[in-house]
């Protein structure tokens, strides 16, 4: 499939024409999906038995969905409201009870769907006895991927889990490192498909500068993105794509603009100077009648805060 010119943020459906070229040697060659769809939900219904089994809850309800190849979408609504179930579907872990749903073409179980997406859930569904080294090794050859040693390596120290972190086993880390030890065994072969539960949730500085990273370069080759949370929040500003799910159905389709029109307390994060009168630019938008809240250091400045820390005090 031939490259599309590129816009200016590289984000989008419309990439450079190097991203095909940036797909990783380690992944096995997986054909993109037909007609541009990465992903489609047709009439799709799902739910839980309880009790005794005799009735079932509904979860997800009618859902009619299509997210287009190369596109960040942003699946937002509070809990409850079926985000989680709409991944592992779409991730083949659950089967709808309603309904197909199509993953890279294909049903979500198939060999081909399975080698396109990576899937961040929301635990660490491997055997407790496993260390670091040997979660990815593990993951690596299930993935087909050459030299599982290597692989390992390089995702380990990426991940900030080489050395004795990575002779750890899996119930001995803390949550931050299990966040991140996810999210290398759900980047490491470069899918095409890339599912993310909640992937800000317990990670600290270090690990968010790693999600947005992981997320920057699987975007910039061409990968389909679908960020999971309950609140817009951590990575959400690189979505063109807000999706709001309420009680199981798509109460909202649209751009994050189209959200914060409609809130009435918005983010806002601002690049300044050294130097910069910040005192006098909150001033200015209490002269227009909003309420700035107190400033406080993006995810990105607290890390470079806690390595100068670490080294201040070596």
């Amino acid at each position: 499939m031939d490259a599309q010119p590129g816009d200016p943020q590289g984000r989008g459906p419309n990439r450079s024409s190097g991203a095909a070229a940036a797909k990783s040697a380690e992944s096995p060659s997986v054909e993109r999906a037909a007609g541009g769809r990465a992903l489609e939900l047709r009439g799709v219904s799902h739910g839980y038995r309880e009790g005794l089994g005799f009735t079932v809850r509904p979860v997800l309800r009618s859902v009619n969905l299509v997210i287009e190849q190369g596109s960040i979408t942003a699946l937002l609504g509070p809990n409850g409201s079926g985000k989680s179930t709409l991944l592992r579907l779409a991730a083949g872990v659950e089967t709808p009870r309603r309904g197909t749903v199509l993953a890279a073409g294909c049903a979500p179980t198939s060999a081909r769907a399975r080698a396109a997406v990576g899937y961040l859930p929301e635990g660490l569904p491997l055997p407790p006895e496993l260390s670091c080294d040997q979660a990815v090794r593990l993951v690596a050859r299930a993935r087909g991927l050459a030299r599982p040693a290597d692989v390992a390596r390089r995702w380990l120290e990426r991940a900030g889990l080489s050395g004795a972190a990575a002779r750890r086993r899996l119930p001995d880390l803390s949550s931050g490192m299990r966040r991140r030890l996810g999210l290398a065994l759900t980047f490491l072969h470069a899918p095409d498909l890339v599912l993310l539960d909640e992937p800000s949730s317990g990670l600290d500085a270090e690990g968010l500068a790693l999600l947005e990273a992981l997320v920057d370069e699987a975007s910039a080759r061409g990968a389909t993105i679908v960020l999971c949370s309950h609140r817009a929040g951590d990575l959400f500003h690189t979505a063109e794509r807000a999706l709001v799910l309420v009680e199981g159905r798509i109460a909202l389709d649209g751009g994050l603009g189209e959200l914060a029109t409609d809130a009435t307390r918005l983010e806002i994060e601002l690049t300044a100077p050294a130097g910069a009168d910040l005192a006098g630019a909150l001033e200015v938008l209490r002269a227009r009648g909003l309420k700035p809240g107190t400033p406080r250091p993006a995810a990105v400045e607290l890390d470079a805060l806690y390595r100068r820390l670490r080294e201040d005090s070596t």
